[in-house]
């Protein structure tokens, strides 16, 4: 059987699990948790596929990374490794895998002390705490994990350009665009060169380096004063537009011509317009 801990329940939330690192948080939570999303995949019938495994660039990122796959190796299930990337690419393997779910080790947009886990099912289903974390968490608490007679296997993948490939049958740009793209010393800066290259788009990078101390402006995006140096370079470049991304790239915030944010809600009114098609409703707030 495998060693359980006594785990804190705090650390689970409405869409993931997240703690400070490592008080909350560490190697031998997120190996226990792991454990028990194998056997919750089990309960579920996905019994014969394998899990992705992804992560951002926070400090404790790398260790935590090597528990869960370890949890999930002892628990006898295959692991797809992608390594340091976004969120949004993470699903994107996920899908198309065809893996019986994923774990994305990151905290998203919290401050450099926070780690987490995202979880995700075959299909790329969200799972949260009603529809499936709730469960994980009482595995993780009191079931019982068994460690398997034998192991699983592990395998490294890259979706790097695949990704790319398909961000790019989205992306029309039909005029020369000038524009400000902050990382925030995220992942999203890992990839957005590449993407930028075959969009021809002309851009200024800030915070493009990564680094999980978060040195340029903080993880997360949407705090007052993280636009200051893309609304100033805007202003001064003339650019067509910015954007920040948060620490693991699942979210953004955009700048205007005139170095003014724009509401989110108003971004998914125009961003609906190109994805729902016709015949559709799409709602939102």
């Amino acid at each position: 059987q495998i060693r359980q801990i006594m785990l804190n329940k705090s650390i689970f939330k409405s869409y993931d699990v997240r703690g400070i690192y490592p008080d909350e948080i560490n190697d031998e939570t997120v190996r226990t948790i792991s454990c028990a999303f194998n056997e919750y995949l089990n309960l579920k019938n996905f019994k014969q596929s394998a899990v992705v495994v992804g992560r951002d660039i926070r400090l404790s990122s790398e260790s935590l990374y090597n528990a869960a796959i370890e949890g999930l190796l002892e628990a006898g299930r295959d692991v797809i490794e992608i390594g340091v990337t976004t969120t949004p690419l993470f699903y994107f393997a996920v899908g198309k895998s065809g893996a019986a779910g994923g774990i994305m080790i990151t905290a998203s947009h919290n401050p450099p002390e926070y780690n987490g886990m995202k979880f995700v099912l075959q299909n790329v289903t969200a799972i949260s705490y009603e529809s499936g974390l709730n469960e994980i968490e009482k595995l993780s608490l009191g079931g019982r994990l068994e460690r398997a007679a034998k192991k699983g296997n592990i395998e490294k993948r890259d979706y790097k350009d695949e990704y790319i490939n398909f961000l790019l049958k989205y992306a029309h740009v039909k005029k020369p665009l000038s524009i400000v793209l902050d990382a925030g010393n995220g992942t999203a800066g890992i990839f957005l060169p590449e993407l930028m290259e075959e969009l021809g788009v002309k851009y200024q990078p800030l915070f493009f380096e990564p680094n999980g101390n978060f040195p340029g402006r903080g993880p997360n995006p949407a705090l007052a004063d993280a636009a200051k140096n893309p609304k100033e370079a805007v202003k001064n470049q003339k650019a067509d537009f910015g954007v920040l991304f948060d620490g693991d790239g699942d979210r953004l915030v955009v700048i205007d011509e005139k170095g003014e944010a724009v509401r989110g809600d108003l971004i998914t009114a125009l961003l609906a317009d190109e994805i729902v098609k016709p015949g559709e409703t799409a709602l939102y707030e």
